[in-house]
């Protein structure tokens, strides 16, 4: 029979329990039992010590059946009649002499031998006041071994022992049964019901007519389980309202995220009529020069190579204006860092507004590749050179300025600084920059959240953005992006394939 471990620690105890009430009345059996026989052997004792001096006054006998070692009559001061002989087993004190002239019997034990369960008394030694026939309180004593009442009570042990197995076994089983119909097999059937619960979701209702400790337990864990599906369905009900709360605050993020890049992109649009007029004059230009009759095959190769050439100008730059103003959807991928910023540096740079900058690249991060949206990224960088070439001009438009872009590693991190020589930022002006619609330029120059979607944005990463600044000394803006696990990439196949140095994480 298969024992669950209740069953086993319940049957542990019970056969403890039964085991020890086993033994004390074993000890009370053979205590009583054995100071039974003990009155009985006193009570013969002094029957035979009494007719023994009234027979034989005067005499002493010898040894008797019944464990009756020796008998002695004793005077009226109590010394031993007869022959004169050691007597050491007989020890009567000033205190038992006292006794006896009350007529009062003593009794003591002498010697030590193993008893039932320990050693006890060897001998046991009674002494019985006697009147004699002339008034005279006299005495008569004997020795018994009680070696037989010790055996007689062995022979009883081992029948108790007997009785004490088997009411042990039949008590152990009869209690388990008991126990286990009465209290464990009601819990064990409230137990699979609970999981048979926990499968399939629905509860059961135990027999509410048992008033006992089940009942009542059943009728707590219904009233429990009722609460727990009330507040399952509200948690539900909860996360499917906060799922679409963060479905909208996603999408409003996108076009929070969306309206500053075509504002940027507008601010780049403007130098677009410069960027496409020239090269468009000069493919005018040629165009003339091929209508006359009088240029050779050679001239005009060279003049239809610089109309290509031209050409090609003009479309990489609306390539990769379309290509910023273009909502892609978000996709994580592993990518450098250092790729993205040259591209964007490349972008920046066909703007007639940026030609009064050097930018300057100091890229010393041995390790560039994160985990993210790069085109959030490219957002990012593109708006801290556009913030950098503002700062550059306002302090004078006339002159040229300076924007160090620097990376470096720093535990497993990579750190981007933009560092520009423009006005700076006034120190109460700098715990806001990066909070929303917060901005220092003239009313249609600028939205206010660039900055703020920037932040956003690199916080999306994993990372954080500061900024550090002194008026009229110029700015340093840093961003800190967690490196991606390389372990983790995996070539991406993405809308319209990923860039060769992109892999999805």
């Amino acid at each position: 029979m298969h024992l669950s471990p209740l069953h086993r620690k319940i049957a542990l105890r019970l056969a403890l329990i039964i085991l020890g009430a086993s033994i004390l009345i074993d000890l009370v059996v053979i205590s009583g039992a054995q100071q039974a026989l003990l009155r009985d052997r006193r009570e013969q004792g002094r029957q035979l010590l009494r007719l023994a001096c009234r027979w034989q006054e005067g005499a002493a006998t010898g040894a008797a059946a019944g464990g009756l070692m020796e008998t002695v009559c004793l005077d009226g001061r109590f010394r031993p009649l007869g022959p004169d002989r050691p007597l050491p087993w007989l020890k009567l004190d000033a205190a038992r002499v006292q006794k006896l002239q009350r007529k009062e019997e003593v009794v003591y034990f002498l010697g030590t031998t193993w008893g039932v369960l320990w050693r006890q008394a060897e001998r046991m030694i009674i002494v019985t006041p006697v009147e004699g026939g002339d008034g005279v309180v006299k005495a008569a004593a004997g020795v018994w071994r009680l070696a037989p009442i010790y055996h007689q009570m062995r022979r009883l042990q081992g029948f108790v022992l007997v009785y004490m197995l088997a009411n042990f076994l039949v008590l152990e089983l009869v209690g388990l049964h008991l126990v286990s119909r009465v209290a464990l097999r009601p819990l064990q059937r409230l137990v699979q019901r609970a999981e048979t619960c926990s499968q399939d979701g629905q509860w059961f209702a135990w027999d509410l007519a048992d008033k006992d400790e089940y009942g009542r337990l059943s009728h707590a864990l219904n009233h429990i389980y009722g609460r727990l599906q009330q507040d399952r369905d509200e948690l539900a009900a909860a996360v499917e309202r906060l799922e679409a709360a963060n479905r909208a605050l996603r999408r409003a993020r996108r076009e929070v995220q969306q309206a500053e890049k075509l504002a940027a992109i507008g601010r780049l649009s403007a130098g677009l009529a410069h960027e496409i007029g020239n090269p468009l004059g000069i493919v005018t230009g040629y165009l003339e020069l091929l209508r006359q009759d009088r240029m050779t095959v050679a001239e005009r190769r060279d003049i239809l190579e610089r109309i290509e050439s031209e050409t090609a100008r003009i479309a990489r730059i609306i390539r990769q204006l379309l290509h910023l103003a273009r909502p892609a959807p978000e996709t994580r991928k592993i990518f450098p860092v250092h790729d993205l910023l040259r591209e964007t540096v490349e972008i920046f740079e066909n703007q007639p507004f940026s030609r009064c900058l050097a930018i300057r690249l100091q890229l010393e991060a041995l390790s560039d590749r994160v985990c993210g949206d790069p085109e959030s990224l490219r957002q990012v960088l593109l708006n801290l050179m556009i913030n950098a070439a503002d700062a550059v001009r306002t302090a004078d438009p006339d002159r040229g300025g300076t924007v160090i872009i620097r990376s470096e590693n720093s535990d497993s991190t990579i750190r981007i600084l933009f560092q520009d020589d423009g006005v700076g930022i006034a120190p109460e002006h700098l715990p806001l920059i990066f909070d929303p619609f917060f901005t220092t330029k003239k009313p249609g120059q600028g939205t206010g959240l660039g900055l703020a979607v920037s932040y956003m944005i690199i916080e999306a990463f994993g990372g954080h953005m500061t900024a550090d600044s002194r008026p009229g000394q110029g700015t340093t803006l840093a961003v800190e992006l967690p490196l991606a696990d390389e372990g983790e990439g995996q070539e991406a196949e993405g809308e319209g394939g990923a860039l060769p140095w992109q892999s999805a994480c």
